[in-house]
């Protein structure tokens, strides 16, 4: 169970993990598209 549990705690974070990585490119994207 505890392995269990330590497995889920990296897969939620890696989820978490890409989600902020997805905002920031998007920010990013947004911020170059408006310089073009």
């Amino acid at each position: 169970v505890q392995n269990q549990l330590l497995q889920l705690q990296k897969e939620l974070r890696s989820i978490e993990t890409k989600k902020n990585v997805q905002k920031l490119i998007s920010k990013a994207s947004e911020k170059f598209y408006g310089l073009i």
